[in-house]
């Protein structure tokens, strides 16, 4: 999940939420555009790093700090270059 803007994370969190309230009920398989399928969890689990990224926005950190500091809360992102990208898009 990748937002190209601070405003623009907070859009993905609203358009997620009401996707998984009131849609995702018809799905049991979400075909992720890059790691695994997944069930609809997945939503649950995006919303939460959106927030939490955004809590490390407003925290003021530094882009390497907001870095470190998403790769320690989610370690299963192995593939540091996706925290790169969301990282870098929201601090411009």
């Amino acid at each position: 999940m990748v937002a190209s803007s601070q405003s623009g994370n907070s859009k993905w969190v609203n358009i997620l939420e009401a996707f998984d309230k009131n849609e995702a009920k018809n799905y049991q398989t979400i075909l992720a555009g890059h790691g695994k399928n997944s069930g609809t969890e997945v939503f649950a689990e995006d919303i939460e790093y959106l927030n939490k990224l955004d809590t490390l926005i407003q925290s003021n950190l530094t882009q390497e700090k907001a870095k470190k500091a998403l790769l320690e809360i989610y370690p299963k992102h192995e593939q540091e270059f996706f925290v790169d990208i969301t990282v870098s898009r929201l601090f411009k």
